[in-house]
């Protein structure tokens, strides 16, 4: 799949906004430069819209930068490729998993391509078995640093590997995203794009790689991941964005399935509100019988149980109301507000899918949220994510406490006038609360 054309980015707005939950409104001042974006755009501090979890083109011809983002989402190989000096420190294995962490190289002039030297891991089912040799490759271009595993033995069987790639600058995480994949053969990579921004590229850069399982590949077919990846971005309302959550034709027939009934959108005090001008449904009675509904809320309860959200939060979490479809048109919104009606904490997360893609606008801003994330500022807040076809976000609305999660405000900015396209979602509040009685 080629690498999706990027549109120019919407503005962050700068207004009053009505927060949905409590009914009062809060001065929110979006400032430009001081929000990191999630994005289709390729730039620095953005989360893009091209496919997260790639293969790495490392038997690919070199290519110009003008080609590189024209023709596929695989990394082309740039300048020369060497082995640095740089040593690869193994763990013993831990609660998280065992851990490989290599020191990148500062880059030099120019973009190139550096690899750490080999190290290994064992099949989780037997120690003393099938034993299988890596390689973290890392990638410099002008937008950052690429990351790929690599595995380099001969081994006759493939192996199911789940891991997660993190970035540490300066003594700090940033980001960290989960993937899985079934690596046949040596030679096969796979990794994401652009994990940290090119303001760090000339400073000293630890990649780690965290192993949650590997085991040889016992299935024929791999069995089907719940997404693509799934990275975290903020700690503090817990903010994961998924890519790949489902497919085009579930949420196709999801759209179809809600569309007859849909109505004007209410404020979660169930009145109407100028604030918010969507149209939207809860799908109850037959409609939450729907097998689409029914494989969505299991595959919900499958990336709970993740390790890079399991690891943060490890409270079960229950569909206490019905899953909700939202469409948005031209201009509509809905302004800053919480997702728990005012005094409740019934809804402890939130779990939002993008079904459409508009043309332009319809971005998801939480202006509050402090980014995990290569970020050139300290003091940088707020986070914008880009509406994208098949895209998820889920984040938390009351912290570990039990306290209402006070970054986790959030806004549905407007869809743009000239939008070809409604913006469709689908929306799962969750609870720890297993009492089903409405509030």
């Amino acid at each position: 799949m080629g690498v999706a054309q990027s549109r120019a980015s919407s503005s962050a707005s700068d207004a009053r906004a009505h927060d949905g939950a409590s009914g009062r409104r809060t001065s929110l001042e979006s400032e430009r430069g001081r929000v990191v974006e999630v994005k289709e755009r390729l730039e620095t501090n953005s989360f893009f819209r091209s496919k997260r979890a790639v293969s790495d083109a490392s038997e690919a011809p070199a290519r110009s930068s003008e080609d590189a983002g024209a023709a596929s989402t695989d990394v082309p190989i740039v300048g020369e490729t060497y082995v640095p000096d740089a040593m690869v420190q193994t763990a013993e294995k831990t609660l998280g998993g065992r851990r490989a962490r290599w020191r990148v190289p500062r880059r030099r002039d120019g973009r190139e391509t550096c690899r750490s030297s080999a190290f290994e891991t064992f099949d989780d089912e037997d120690e003393r078995g099938t034993r299988t040799t890596w390689t973290v490759v890392g990638k410099f271009s002008q937008r950052g640093i690429s990351v790929y595993l690599r595995r380099e033995d001969e081994g006759e069987h493939a192996m199911d590997c789940s891991f997660t790639i993190s970035t540490i600058v300066d003594g700090k995480r940033h980001f960290e995203t989960y993937l899985e994949h079934r690596f046949r053969n040596r030679g096969n990579s796979w990794g994401a794009e652009n994990v940290i921004s090119c303001g760090f590229t000339e400073k000293e850069v630890e990649i780690e790689v965290c192993f949650h399982r590997t085991r040889v590949a016992r299935l024929r077919s791999k069995p089907a991941s719940v997404c693509s990846s799934i990275r975290c971005l903020s700690e503090d309302c817990l903010l994961f964005v998924l890519e790949d959550f489902l497919t085009d034709e579930e949420g196709d027939a999801l759209i179809n399935l809600a569309r007859p009934a849909l109505q004007r959108s209410r404020v979660t005090d169930g009145k109407l509100s100028e604030g918010r001008t969507s149209s939207s449904m809860f799908l109850t009675g037959n409609r939450s019988n729907n097998p689409i509904v029914i494989a969505l809320q299991r595959r919900i309860q499958s990336v709970l149980r993740l390790p890079i959200v399991a690891e943060r939060r490890k409270e079960a979490l229950y569909e206490k109301e019905p899953m909700q479809v939202v469409c948005y048109g031209p201009r509509e919104r809905y302004t800053a507000h919480y997702d728990n009606r005012a005094g409740s904490l019934k809804r402890t997360a939130t779990f939002m899918c993008y079904l459409s893609d508009p043309e332009s606008g319809g971005c998801t801003l939480f202006p509050k949220a402090i980014p995990l994330c290569g970020c050139n500022k300290s003091n940088q807040t707020g986070v914008k994510i880009f509406p994208k076809r098949n895209r998820a976000i889920l984040f938390w609305s009351v912290n570990v406490k039990g306290h209402e999660a006070m970054r986790s405000l959030h806004e549905a900015q407007a869809v743009g006038d000239d939008a070809a396209y409604e913006k469709c979602i689908f929306t799962q509040w969750l609870s720890t609360d297993t009492d089903n009685d409405d509030d």
